[in-house]
């Protein structure tokens, strides 16, 4: 034993562990380039890549250190796991059979924990590319949770927060909370908006609640400060993902966040609740009620609204507007209606269409 742990903690011990367990993995899964470091002190190597099945995970600049005594206690833990750029690229194809519900077991064979998890570039493909720098944060699996406890990240003009804890017995459950600060995407000839936002999701993974709060700050013209609060219940294997959501807002500028819209102050709510028809299936009410404080032609980057007022149904493909009430242009409109998707083409249409 005493010739073993010399040998582990000598350089390239760790090359031949891994060379012993390639023949093992599906062939060219793992790839690592630059490989160096002992087996009980850790290692680095300057690319690694695994890949299987259309995903396909680059590591560059990895690091490690961890405490290999910690497998006598049933744990694995790593003092350090680190990378300058981390890209995981996934063009797996859509699985054609929807999942029946979340999975049913999410926990590991043995306790994991991670001192200090850092990455100077974070990249998720698919396929549109999502990337954040100067990631650093924590994570622990004490055999009931995953805990992930994040520091920092900076995503595109913000830097955030957060603290996840997954369960893992009985029915999965979530308590995730994010903080942040960024500045809104400027609007043309403009600059953006500093914003802050305060988000959370809790409950099982069938039916989760979810909220938000965004808060900006008053502006130097005057103006007053930005405020949103919206929630939403999601449901992501039922027929409705998305069945309850509501929202609050005042004073509120789209242009921040619209490159080619107009300056407005709304002030009002939304409200986005279920309805059923007896045994089919269920669909939406809405209900908005707007206000716009800075009305003016669109010609001059304004909004020409004063208020809105609505309440409108989506049911079995038909949307109904039970009422719709503006002002708008010096003028009043009022109106009902409803319009019906076209039906989908049957198979004698798609036929003479393709002769």
């Amino acid at each position: 034993m005493t010739a073993l742990w010399h040998w582990a903690g000598s350089e390239g011990s760790l090359a031949r562990v891994l060379g012993w367990g390639q023949p093992y993995l599906p062939p060219d899964a793992l790839r690592i380039d630059g490989l160096q470091g002992a087996l009980r002190r850790g290692g680095e190597a300057s690319h690694l890549r695994w890949s299987q099945g259309g995903l396909t995970v680059d590591v560059y600049d990895a690091r490690y250190t961890w405490d290999p005594l910690a497998l006598l206690r049933g744990k694995l833990h790593f003092n350090t796991l680190s990378a300058g750029h981390i890209r995981v690229d996934d063009q797996r194809p859509p699985n054609p059979e929807p999942s029946a519900g979340p999975p049913t077991s999410l926990g590991l064979p043995l306790g994991v924990q991670i001192d200090d998890i850092k990455a100077g570039k974070l990249e998720v493909v698919n396929p549109q590319v999502v990337s954040a720098a100067d990631v650093a944060g924590r994570y622990l699996f004490d055999g009931t949770n995953h805990q992930l406890h994040l520091d920092s990240a900076t995503i595109a003009e913000g830097t955030y927060r957060a603290d996840v804890r997954l369960g893992t017995v009985g029915a999965p459950d979530i308590d995730a909370r994010l903080s942040g600060n960024f500045l809104s995407p400027a609007p043309e000839g403009g600059e953006g908006v500093p914003l802050s936002v305060e988000a959370s999701i809790r409950g099982p993974l069938t039916e989760m609640k979810a909220e938000a709060q965004v808060r900006g700050q008053p502006t130097e013209e005057g103006i007053p400060a930005a405020r949103a609060d919206a929630t939403a219940r999601i449901t992501p294997w039922a027929a409705q993902p998305l069945p309850e959501a509501k929202a609050e807002f005042s004073d509120l500028d789209v242009a921040p966040f619209w490159s080619a819209g107009p300056q407005t102050l709304l002030t009002g709510k939304l409200d986005i609740s279920p309805t059923s028809s007896g045994s089919g299936p269920s669909g939406w009410q809405v209900v908005a009620q707007i206000a716009n404080a800075i009305p003016g032609p669109w010609d001059h980057r304004r909004l020409p609204l004063d208020n809105l007022d609505t309440e409108a149904t989506w049911q079995d493909g038909i949307a109904t507007v039970k009422a719709l009430k503006a002002e708008l242009g010096g003028g009043k409109l009022e109106t009902t209606g409803s319009w019906s998707a076209p039906p989908p083409p049957t198979r004698k249409a798609l036929a003479a269409g393709s002769s």
